[in-house]
């Protein structure tokens, strides 16, 4: 079985992060021996407006770009993307390296992509690379397996399929990423899975990456509202036709991932209903934890075409709630449960604001399992200290984020604790230099003071 991890990851250009910065998720060396337990955690620290949430919304583009050929095509998309993206750079650049591990091979990939805005003003990837070597030899050098520019096929190290990769993916390379376009078509995609060559293992990196990321976004980072306002005033005259156009183009832009539980209604295929309420059983378990009153999770199924519209409904024996009303708390607990689901079997999970709405006993202990038991990765922003003591138990777990956008690593420091430490401002970048009489003038009314 093949898997992927996360080595280092970098980002310029997202919100107000105007210069590279990179997280690393693993020491320096690989050996033939690695295991991403022991470095399977981490939690990013730093002030409001520091830029943690850009770092996870940037996770959630590379993912789209990766797996959606038509993502970049849509307006409403392109809209979001000059919000998010820097104003003082123009342009976002995220560089991701990550290990490719099958039964017989251990490969170091290094993946760039560069969006930037083309004359029209609409953002486009005007550049793209992916090289490999060899993870267990040093000397080995990377190899170009391919690179584009300005929507142009530049370099292509892909043998007997090089002429079939240029043919099928001209002009659609400034729109859309290398991967998506080979999985994209069928004929190419199935002439490459044929024969579990270099070629294959490209494609088949990239596509396992972006199909094992996983990002939740706080529910503040749902710009629909937005979005739809500034639709409604941009028409002249309202067409029905265009609206329906554009209700479609609304539902395209937050992605949820694959399998995303939700306290809204969703549609389930009839065909995959047995395992969505095996799933709802697992769920139950999940948050029987955090609610023992709970007795079941019910699902309210109701018939539409070859799909049903599937509500949750907690019950508590006397009385039932719809997940829709629950507590914000529980709401969140829904929506997360299959990020951690995914990371126990492998998934590499990037969550905004893991602590908001969690209680700090529940957290920690679920951050204790997943840092013994998940076989995948999580990296998280947070605001509370309460997780710390969990996470300097494991290495590269702990990141400080200053409001300069420096990353600052924590590094065990004798029986210093990184909470402590942090509290008292004695980490560099920490944005703990508040002092109570600064609130003065927020709050002032003249007069006050008589």
């Amino acid at each position: 079985m093949s898997r992927v991890n996360i080595i280092n990851y970098a980002v310029k250009g997202i919100k107000n992060i105007d210069r590279m910065i990179s997280l690393s998720f693993y020491k320096k060396t690989i050996g033939r021996d690695f295991d991403v337990k022991g470095y399977n955690l981490k939690g990013i620290y730093g002030a409001n407006g520091a830029g943690k949430t850009g770092i996870i919304a940037s996770v959630k583009i590379l993912k789209r770009l990766l797996t959606e050929q038509n993502y970049l095509t849509n307006p409403v998309i392109q809209n979001e993307l000059h919000e998010l993206i820097n104003r003082i750079t123009n342009e976002l650049v995220i560089n991701i390296e990550y290990l490719w591990r099958d039964t017989e091979n251990m490969i170091l990939f290094d993946y760039e992509i560069r969006l930037v805005r083309n004359e029209s003003g609409q953002y486009e990837i005007g550049h793209e690379i992916l090289t490999r070597k060899k993870a267990l030899s040093y000397s080995s050098s990377p190899v170009v397996c391919f690179e584009t520019a300005g929507g142009r096929l530049i370099t292509n190290n892909n043998g007997e399929y090089t002429g079939m990769i240029e043919d099928r993916t001209k002009n659609l390379l400034s729109g859309c990423t290398m991967v998506s376009v080979i999985l994209g078509k069928e004929e190419l995609y199935k002439s490459i899975s044929e024969k579990k060559n270099e070629i294959w293992t490209n494609v088949m990196s990239l596509a396992l990456l972006g199909g094992n990321l996983y990002i939740c976004l706080d529910e503040g980072d749902n710009h629909s509202k937005y979005h739809m306002n500034h639709y409604l005033y941009s028409q002249e005259e309202l067409n029905i036709n265009d609206f329906d156009v554009f209700c479609r183009q609304m539902r395209q832009l937050n992605g949820r991932n694959a399998g995303e539980f939700t306290a809204a209604p969703v549609l389930v295929e009839k065909d995959r209903y047995k395992a969505y309420e095996e799933r709802v059983n697992h769920l139950y378990e999940f948050l029987h934890i955090f609610k023992d009153d709970l007795t079941a999770v019910d699902i309210d199924r109701k018939e539409n075409g070859s799909c049903y519209s599937c509500s949750l409904v907690l019950n508590y024996g006397d009385y039932a709630v719809n997940a829709e009303f629950e507590s914000t708390g529980i709401k969140k607990l829904i929506k997360l449960y299959d990020a951690f689901d995914q990371m126990v079997h492998g998934g590499i999970v990037f969550i905004d604001e893991l602590d908001s709405n969690l209680h700090d006993v529940y957290l920690c202990a679920l951050l204790e399992y997943l840092m013994e038991n998940a076989k995948g990765q999580l990296c998280f922003t947070t605001h509370n200290v309460g997780p710390m003591d969990v996470l300097k138990k494991n290495k590269k777990s702990i990141d400080f984020l200053s409001t300069d956008h420096e990353i600052y690593p924590w590094v065990t420091n004798g029986n210093y604790s990184p909470a402590n430490l942090y509290k008292k401002g004695m980490i560099e970048g920490s944005p703990f230099n508040v002092f109570p009489y600064e609130f003065i003038k927020a709050f002032y009314v003249e007069g006050d003071d008589e």
